[in-house]
């Protein structure tokens, strides 16, 4: 009875190897000189890739109502105006019934004079040394300096932006707090 068992284990072994390499073969396809030439690549705006893949683009489109030649034009003039918005006070703003924080200014490029200055008082606030008169006051001051510039440079891009917009377009752009 033993030896039956065994018989049929290892049948069984036997059976179920056959099957794996039966279905590793099916699954690596044909050899490599079977196999037909792919074309080549076309080539991708990376650009564009980003913003037809970033879901807040899109419901920020559709919120406003733009077609999409409007959008080619109005897009930039959004972001400018909410990377203005985080550079002079960290506005927040609501995105399909979610609020996110506007991204600051700079990313990948050159820091924004409100990312410089308040990094500058950072640095001066680690040193517990710091005198106020000589290195906290000038640094705070520079920081409400270039926030201030920030906000005259946001009042500007605002008002270039409702210049292209359709009250309903402002209104919704108002609701989710790209204006006060």
């Amino acid at each position: 009875m033993t030896q039956l068992r065994l018989s049929i284990l290892l049948a069984a072994l036997a059976l179920v190897g056959t099957l794996c390499a039966g279905q590793a073969a099916a699954q690596s396809g044909p050899s490599p000189a079977t196999r037909p030439a792919v074309a080549a690549p076309v080539p991708v705006d990376a650009n564009l890739m980003r913003y037809w893949s970033d879901p807040n683009q899109l419901r920020l489109k559709d919120t406003v109502g733009a077609t999409d030649e409007e959008w080619n034009v109005l897009r930039p003039k959004i972001n400018l105006v909410q990377k203005l918005q985080a550079q002079a006070g960290g506005r927040r703003m609501m995105m399909g019934g979610a609020m996110f924080v506007t991204a600051l200014g700079g990313g990948a490029g050159e820091p924004s004079e409100v990312e410089k200055a308040d990094a500058q008082l950072a640095k001066v606030l680690q040193d517990k040394n710091a005198k106020p008169e000589e290195e906290i006051k000038p640094a705070l001051q520079d920081l409400r300096e270039a926030k201030a510039r920030a906000k005259a440079e946001l009042q500007k891009a605002q008002k270039e932006l409702r210049e292209l917009l359709t009250a309903r377009q402002e209104a919704n752009l108002r609701q989710m707090g790209l204006f006060d």
